[in-house]
């Protein structure tokens, strides 16, 4: 066992100071993570240079003025979760937007490219695929219309100075819809702390089932970040297949 594992399995059971179960939480939780994925989008723009240069034209005489063009290039990270073992992923649309080059990293640590294959602007969603070397294990979900207030959940952080930490948490919030511009957005709300990496990440039940991904932070509040609800990403997952 690493040191990165190690750390993963105390972290996990210290979640029992939350009225979970050693054995049942950690053996739900080892499972639903071998599910679970990173997500680098890389993001390349093409601007031109303030400074010119000018040269003359030998042939014409005529003054020519010479702008560089610069690519920058931006890395945007995020998660996601396996939902087919051939290599379909669901992770939030607002991670994968604009990217030219999308890279997936397996709990196994093997890093694969990622292509755009459906998109949900609606629900923030996006629907990508890998070609895997062997079958995937994907992520059991749970019926999120079964949410109850207070139910306990589980985080998996995804950000850099919290990966692969577990933290326990309830749920605060029910199906609410909030507006972002014109749209309506059905979201459940849990008391965790969202970090920069973390979009895109899975909120568990006890059971390691699948209740939502994570979306965004609920305005400048600590430990109120906004889920997409489990049943959504399974629709988006119907209306690629029909």
């Amino acid at each position: 066992m690493n040191i990165k594992h190690l750390i993963f399995v105390l972290l996990t059971l210290s979640l029992c100071e939350n009225g979970y179960t050693q054995t049942s939480v950690l053996e739900s939780v080892l499972h639903s993570k071998k599910s679970m994925v990173d997500i680098t989008a890389r993001i390349t723009n093409v601007f031109q240079n303030p400074k010119s240069s000018a040269a003359i034209n030998p042939q014409t005489g005529k003054l020519l003025i010479a702008r560089q063009k610069l690519v920058g290039r931006h890395d945007r990270t995020g998660a996601g979760v396996i939902i087919s073992k051939d290599g379909l992923i669901v992770t939030n649309l607002h991670t994968v937007k604009f990217a030219q080059k999308i890279a997936v990293r397996l709990d196994s640590g093997d890093v694969l490219a990622a292509k755009v294959l459906h998109l949900s602007p609606e629900d923030d969603l996006a629907l990508l695929k890998i070609n895997p070397p062997d079958e995937l294990i994907p992520i059991r979900f749970f019926d999120s219309n079964k949410v109850r207030l207070g139910d306990e959940i589980i985080n998996i952080g995804h950000s850099t100075f919290l990966k692969n930490t577990a933290s326990g948490g309830r749920v605060t919030r029910l199906a609410f819809k909030t507006i972002e511009g014109k749209r309506e957005i059905e979201l459940i709300q849990v008391n965790i702390t969202l970090y920069e990496g973390d979009s895109g990440g899975p909120i568990l039940n006890k059971e390691g089932d699948l209740v939502g991904i994570i979306a965004a932070k609920f305005r400048n509040t600590q430990k109120a970040t906004l889920a997409i609800p489990s049943n959504k990403i399974k629709k988006l997952y119907i209306d690629y297949i029909k």
